[in-house]
């Protein structure tokens, strides 16, 4: 399962994970956030997508 996150916060990247704990076909492949304050969290735990659709 591909997902795209529009905001990509500690909420979100917690439940991204939790996600991934019940799915391991889940897979976080593009977010948009000019801010991504889950990008940290997302790191830790390797799941930080690859590509950002955020273009200034």
């Amino acid at each position: 399962m591909k997902i795209g996150a529009v905001g990509l916060g500690n909420r979100i990247a917690h439940i991204f994970h939790e996600l991934l704990q019940i799915n391991q076909d889940a897979k976080l492949v593009a977010y948009v956030d000019p801010l991504p304050i889950g990008k940290n969290y997302s790191e830790k735990h390797n799941f930080f997508p690859k590509k950002n659709i955020f273009h200034s």
